[in-house]
């Protein structure tokens, strides 16, 4: 079924505002055409004028009203201003002003597509009715439109890069039987290692400076510890850590990836002068042969959204189990996963509230699918509304492979700001250690550099008021998925002081 039939088929409760309206300068009220009134007479503010004058669509009024709301709040003396100054487009054109300053605005509410009412009423019931077709046809097309692409984007921030569409189309080819090494693993039914060999996946991760850069110094810092070593890269990708480790002095690497990437790895590998040390390897780790008995260092950039998203680090711990020597190192050694309390209230307002008003119709039924998929995404450092906890340590050397598959942790989170906290989120740090000279170290905190793994936020439905010094106490459990281990079910439990029942949530990744 097509997208189109999808809307088509859902069918739609039209409503029109019925509420009362606020003046813009807050000393009228009444229906929302005698306010404009109201605004031209007592304040000699066209606003229809202003509208046309400046070709605003639905976006611009809605930025124009809660400009002046805003103004009027900050500096009431400015309402009694006749004539009000009409801005010009640049004083509202930032996203700042889509953040309404008055609840249940009738006049955000209003349709400013349509035609000015009066010109309407000039020309007779029938045009103006027929505008209203008009428009109303236009805009639910244009809904359609945003709701593909807000589906496509969701897929593909989710995907790394890659669309749901493009992946079944690659799975589809994957389950062709397997003609030479240059094809992708027919058991590779999700497309996952056929989804790396995307470029814009490895272009992403390497223009992500905070992640090649610590490998890079990890490595280069400690040209002593790598030199005559012999390396082993677990999912290789492009070939870079496995280009770091020849330049920082090891005798030999193994570059290991199941995905046809390698092919333009090796390419990369011959055009740098390293392929009489890097050796290129096709296949899972789980099942290739190495040229060698062991290895002395194992590196990988095995990190996923949710730090664990993807489970390579299974393949990981299996590589150290079969290939490295007694006595040696997995870099990066030592991760951190954190739980932070939020208090955004932008981000509600965008992403939570927005669904009460599209263009005047109600999408609980979109809002619905907010809650159960977390929010790959950059957070605003000061939305960060408690002190971190931390939820689970991991040691790549020593940690046994069972403890790497769950997460089963009580949390409380300590408030150090009061508001409304309707989001959790998910950061992690990375050491580079392993007894080396110059330890390396990088955080995907919301307040440290922006990297391409972001924060993994989670959305409450049952938002917690708090104020600094309350805890929010609860469990986060997580596991990989039954028949799909490289995605994670993940439960949160969540209150907030003894009056509150606690409540859970489920999630998938």
């Amino acid at each position: 079924m097509s997208d189109d039939e999808e809307w088509e088929e859902s069918g739609a409760d039209w409503a029109v505002p019925d509420g009362v309206a606020t003046s813009l300068f807050g000393d009228f009220t009444g229906p929302a055409d005698e306010v404009f009134k109201h605004m031209l007479e007592q304040h000699s503010f066209d606003f229809h004028g202003v509208k046309k004058a400046l070709g605003l669509d639905q976006y611009g009024c809605i930025r124009l009203i809660n400009h002046i709301r805003t103004k009027v709040a900050a500096d009431p003396a400015v309402a009694s201003l006749n004539p009000f100054p009409a801005p010009s487009a640049a004083d509202f054109a930032g996203d700042e002003n889509y953040k309404p300053v008055l609840d249940d605005d009738v006049l955000l509410q209003q349709d400013y597509e349509f035609e000015d009412p009066e010109e309407l009423a000039a020309k007779g019931p029938e045009a103006a009715l027929a505008a209203k077709c008009a428009a109303l046809e236009e805009q639910l097309q244009q809904m359609k439109e945003e709701f593909v692409f807000f589906r496509q984007s969701t897929e593909s921030a989710l995907l790394g890069g890659a669309t749901a569409a493009e992946l079944r189309a690659d799975a589809e080819q994957a389950v062709v039987p397997k003609k030479s090494e240059d094809e992708d693993d027919p058991e590779d039914v999700e497309g996952y290692f056929i989804g790396y060999a995307h470029y814009g996946i490895h272009e992403e991760m390497l223009k992500d400076k905070v992640r090649t850069e610590t490998y890079r110094d990890s490595m280069y810092k400690n040209k002593d510890f790598f030199k005559g070593k012999v390396v082993l890269d677990v999912g290789c990708g492009s070939g870079i850590l496995s280009m770091f480790a020849a330049r920082a002095g090891a005798a030999k690497v193994i570059a290991v990836d199941n995905s046809s990437v390698l092919k333009t790895a090796a390419k990369i590998v011959k055009e740098n002068g390293l392929e009489d040390i890097i050796t290129l390897v096709r296949g899972k780790i789980e099942e290739v042969t190495l040229p060698v008995e062991k290895v002395d260092i194992i590196i990988s950039e095995w990190m996923g959204y949710f730090l664990l998203f993807e489970s390579m680090l299974d393949s990981v711990f299996f590589a150290r189990q079969k290939w490295l020597a007694p006595g040696g190192v997995v870099l990066p050694d030592k991760c951190k996963m954190l739980l932070t309390a939020l208090i955004d209230p932008a981000r509600t307002a965008s992403r939570v509230e927005y669904w009460n008003d599209v263009y005047g119709f109600k999408m609980d039924s979109l809002r619905e699918h907010l809650y159960p998929e977390p929010d790959v995404t950059i957070i605003d450092p000061t939305a960060m509304a408690s002190e971190p906890f931390n939820l689970k340590d991991i040691n790549a050397i020593t940690d046994k492979l069972d403890h790497i598959r769950a997460i089963d942790k009580p949390f409380a989170l300590k408030m150090t700001k009061a508001g409304c906290c309707d989001a959790l989120s998910v950061h992690f740090d990375i050491w580079f250690e392993a007894g080396m000279p110059s330890p390396a170290f990088f955080s995907t905190s919301p307040e440290a550099t922006p990297t391409h793994w972001k924060q993994t936020l989670f959305y409450l439905d049952t938002p917690m008021v708090v104020k600094a010094g309350d805890v929010i106490e609860g469990k986060l459990t997580a596991s990989q998925c039954v028949g799909d281990e490289r995605h994670w079910d993940i439960e949160i439990e969540y209150k907030s002081g003894d009056a509150m029942e606690v409540r859970k949530q489920k999630y998938r990744i």
